[in-house]
């Protein structure tokens, strides 16, 4: 072979091989962040805000953010309350009803699946917060379990 086309064969490999190395760490793979009652999370692409809750009561302030994706018609529910609770008190309560301690991005909590239908529970607290969240056990439009789609909407 000719050095000038091993030359361009070389170069386009190593063109190649960048890009998919850049791709697979890029930190923006889409989707948008969100901040529920001061907390952070990042909701895949296709979800969009369809309805918010919040209110003022005897346990302090609580938020919560339903988002919906026409696509496949899942959602992803997004609760915060404040909480000056016992944490261990807490997650006592929620081992009695069949959740089971995992962690995710460093956040220690509990998570279970809903008997109701194919949805993930996980629940955890972080700056005074308690967090709630209610996913689809499989998100199929990007093949994730529902730990991996944990993984990208806690921040």
């Amino acid at each position: 072979m000719n050095r000038k086309l091993l030359f361009t064969l070389a170069i386009i490999l190593s063109a190649v091989l960048l890009v998919s190395s850049v791709s697979a760490i890029w930190p923006f793979d889409g989707g948008s962040d969100v901040t529920v009652n001061g907390i952070n999370f990042h909701l895949p692409d296709g979800f969009n805000h369809v309805e918010k809750e919040d209110q003022l009561n005897g346990n302090g302030n609580y938020e919560a953010y339903t988002y919906d994706n026409e696509n496949n018609h899942e959602f992803i529910k997004i609760c915060v309350v404040d909480f000056d609770g016992d944490e261990t008190s807490l997650y006592n309560s929620l081992i009695k009803k069949g959740f089971s301690q995992k962690t995710i991005n460093g956040k220690e909590g509990y998570g279970r699946i809903y008997s109701g239908g194919p949805r993930y529970g996980y629940g955890y607290v972080e700056n005074g917060k308690y967090v709630i969240l209610d996913i689809p056990f499989v998100y199929a439009d990007e093949g994730l379990q529902h730990d991996e789609l944990l993984a990208k909407i806690i921040k």
